[in-house]
C-alpha cells in the first residue's frame, strides 16, 4: 500500500511578524520621533533664548528710561535756574518801583539794560511795568506817559472800569512791544486770573497758554505771561481789602518756542539730538494741550518716554521726553544681539545633537528588531525547508527504485532546492529574477531549451516552488521525455495579461516536442504528485499536466500578486 506524502503549504510566518507598535527598550522620549524630539529641544532653547533676550531688553529699556530721566532732570534743573533768574529780575524791577515811588521811562530802560534781560533770559519777549490806575487818575496818567516821549500812548481797550492796569513801560520797545503799549491786561480773564493770584499771594504767578498781544502773522507762537506784584505807598495804589496798597505789576511776556529752545540749548547742547521734547499746558497730554514740540519727534519711541510735571509760577506744565534713535543706538545692544544669536545657535546645535542621538538610538533599536525578526524568519524558513526535504526524501525512498537510484534522485532534488535557496539568499530573500532562476536549472541543456517571457522578479515562495517544479520537469524530460532523445526540444513561455475584470494574471507553460511516447506509468509516481501539489498550493489552483504524443505539456495560471512583486522590463527575454 502506497502512502502519498503531501508537501506542506507555505504560510505566512507568525514568528517573523514584527511588532510595529513601538520600539522596544530605551527611554520613553527616545521612542518619540527624532525630529519631534529635536524640535522640542530647539523650541525650549528658543524660549529660553527669548526669555533671556527679553530680560536684557527690559534692562536696556530701564537703562534708557533712567538716562532719559537724567536728561529730564537736567532740563528741569535748567528750567528752575531760568525761572529763578527770571523771578529775581522781576523782583528787582518791583524793588525799583518801591524805592523810587514813581518810575520814568528812562529809568525803566536803564534797569532793563543793567539787568541784561535779553542775555540772561532768552525767549523773554519783554520786561515791563503795568501800573494800577484808578478811573479818577486815568487822564493824568495818560498825560504823564505821553510827556515822556510816547505821544500816541493811550489805555486800551477803552471802557469805564473801577481801575486799570495798562502796560506803562515795556522794553525793548521794538515793533512787537509797541503794539501792546497801554494795553489793560486786567481786561482779559486769563491775564486777570494770574494777576489776581499774584496780588493775593504776593508771589510771582504765570498764566496758562495764551496768544500774546504782540503776536502778528509773522512767526506766531504760543506764549505766557509772568507777573510779580508791586506794593507800596507810591501814588497810584489802590485801596482795596483784597489788594492793599497794590501799585502794579512787573511782568514779562514769554514766547514758548523761543523760551524752550533757549533752555534746551543751555541744559545740554546735545539734548535736542538725544530726545524729543514735548510740553503740555496742564496735566493733560492730549494733542490740544501741546504747547511745545521739538522737531523730529519719533512717536515709535514714545513707549520709552519719561513724563514729569513742573510747576511754573503756580501753573502746572507736563514735560515728556522720548529718546531718539541716535540715543537708543548709544546704548550697548551687543549683549542682546549676542544672546539672541548665541542662544539660537546653541538651540540649533542642541537640537541637531538630540536628533543625531535619537536617530542613532532608533537605528539601534530597529536594527535589533530586524535582526530578531530575521532570526525568527530564518528559523521558520529552515523548518519549512526541512519539512520539504523530509517529504521529498520520504517519497523518493519509498518507491521501487534501488537505493543507488533513489540516492541520485534525492540528491538532484535537494540540489535544485539548494540552487533556488542560493538565488533567494543572493536577493536577500526579496525574491529572484525568473529567467536567471530558470537558467540556473536548465543551463546544462543549452539550445535544446528555449525561454520567452518578460523580465520580472518572483517572490521567495514562488522561486522555490518553480525551481523544484522545473527541476522535476527537466529530470522527467531527461529520463522519459523530449530531452531523452537528440531531436527533442523544450519550450518555456510565461506572459502577463489582464482578465476582463482588470485583474493582472501570470501564465506559465512547459511544452516538450520531438520526444518519445510517454511511458505507461507516466500518470503515477511522486514526480506528478510534486508537480501537482507543489504548484497547486502556491497558485491556489490546479496546474494542467498533459501527456501528448511527442512530449509533456505543463501549464498553470494565477494572479500576478501570487508570483512576483516587480516587473523589471516588459520586453521579452528570449533564449
Amino acid at each position: 500500500m502506497k502512502h502519498e506524502h503531501v508537501l506542506p503549504a507555505s504560510r505566512p510566518s507568525v514568528e517573523g511578524a514584527s511588532d510595529r507598535s513601538g520600539l522596544r527598550g530605551g527611554a520613553f522620549w527616545l521612542r518619540l520621533s527624532p525630529r519631534a524630539m529635536a524640535a522640542v529641544v530647539m523650541l525650549f532653547g528658543a524660549l529660553a533664548t527669548f526669555w533671556a533676550w527679553r530680560l536684557v531688553e527690559i534692562r536696556e529699556t530701564r537703562l534708557i528710561s533712567e538716562r532719559v530721566g537724567i536728561l529730564a532732570s537736567h532740563l528741569v534743573a535748567d528750567m528752575q535756574r531760568h525761572q529763578a533768574v527770571h523771578e529775581q529780575s522781576l523782583r528787582a524791577g518791583a524793588a525799583l518801583v518801591n524805592v523810587l515811588g514813581e518810575v520814568k521811562a528812562a529809568q525803566w530802560r536803564a534797569i532793563f539794560e543793567n539787568l541784561r534781560i535779553a542775555d540772561k533770559l532768552p525767549g523773554v519777549q519783554g520786561y515791563g511795568f503795568a501800573q494800577v490806575v484808578t478811573a479818577a487818575e486815568l487822564e493824568a496818567h495818560v498825560r504823564s506817559v505821553r510827556a515822556q516821549g510816547f505821544p500816541n500812548y493811550g489805555v486800551t481797550p477803552a471802557a469805564d472800569r473801577p481801575f486799570y492796569t495798562p502796560i506803562t513801560f515795556l522794553e525793548p520797545f521794538d515793533w512787537r512791544n509797541q503794539r501792546v503799549h497801554g494795553y489793560d491786561m486786567f481786561s482779559d480773564p486769563e491775564r486777570a486770573r494770574a494777576m489776581g493770584r499774584a496780588a493775593e499771594t504776593g508771589l510771582t504767578a504765570a498764566t496758562a497758554r495764551i496768544r500774546l498781544a504782540q503776536e502778528a502773522d509773522v512767526d506766531e507762537q504760543a506764549g505766557f505771561l509772568v507777573y510779580t506784584p508791586v506794593y507800596g505807598t507810591a501814588p497810584g495804589y489802590v485801596e482795596r481789602a483784597e489788594f492793599p496798597m497794590l501799585a502794579g505789576f512787573v511782568y514779562s511776556p514769554v514766547r514758548v518756542k523761543d523760551f524752550f529752545e533757549a533752555i534746551v540749548s543751555s541744559a545740554a547742547p546735545q539734548l535736542n539730538d538725544m530726545a524729543s521734547i514735548k510740553v503740555f499746558d496742564g496735566t493733560d497730554t492730549k494733542p490740544e494741550a501741546l504747547i511745545f514740540n521739538s522737531a523730529g519727534g519719533d512717536d515709535a519711541l514714545a513707549g520709552r518716554s519719561v513724563t514729569l510735571s513742573h510747576d511754573l509760577f503756580g501753573q502746572t506744565w507736563t514735560l515728556q521726553l522720548s529718546p531718539r534713535p541716535a540715543f537708543i543706538a548709544g546704548v550697548d545692544q551687543n549683549v542682546r544681539t549676542g544672546i539672541l544669536l548665541g542662544g539660537m545657535a546653541i538651540s540649533a546645535m542642541a537640537g541637531a545633537l538630540v536628533l543625531a542621538l535619537a536617530q542613532r538610538q532608533r537605528q539601534r533599536e530597529e536594527a535589533a528588531e530586524r535582526n530578531d525578526m530575521v532570526a525568527r524568519e530564518m528559523s521558520h524558513r529552515v523548518k519549512n525547508l526541512l519539512a520539504v526535504i523530509q517529504s521529498i526524501a520520504s517519497r523518493t525512498l519509498s518507491g521501487d527504485r534501488t537505493l543507488k537510484e533513489a540516492r541520485a534522485v534525492l540528491s538532484d532534488r535537494i540540489a535544485a532546492l539548494a540552487r533556488a535557496h542560493s538565488a533567494l539568499v543572493d536577493g536577500r530573500w526579496s525574491g529572484a529574477q525568473l529567467h536567471e532562476l530558470l537558467q540556473g536549472e536548465l543551463a546544462p541543456f543549452g539550445e535544446r531549451v528555449s525561454m520567452v517571457g518578460p523580465r520580472m522578479r518572483v517572490n521567495s515562495q514562488m522561486a522555490q516552488n518553480l525551481a523544484m517544479a522545473v527541476h522535476e520537469l527537466a529530470t522527467n524530460a531527461t529520463k522519459y521525455g523530449a530531452l531523452s532523445v537528440p531531436e527533442g526540444l523544450v519550450r518555456i513561455r510565461w506572459r502577463l495579461h489582464r482578465k476582463p475584470n482588470g485583474e493582472r494574471m501570470f501564465a506559465f507553460t512547459w511544452e516538450e516536442s520531438g520526444g518519445p511516447p510517454p511511458p505507461p506509468d507516466a500518470k503515477t509516481g511522486f514526480g506528478r504528485v510534486l508537480l501537482r501539489r507543489l504548484m497547486g498550493s502556491a497558485i491556489g489552483g490546479e496546474p494542467v499536466i498533459e501527456h501528448l504524443p511527442d512530449g509533456l505539456r505543463y501549464a498553470f495560471e494565477c494572479p500576478l500578486e501570487r508570483v512576483g512583486e516587480t516587473v523589471l522590463n516588459p520586453a521579452s527575454v528570449r533564449r
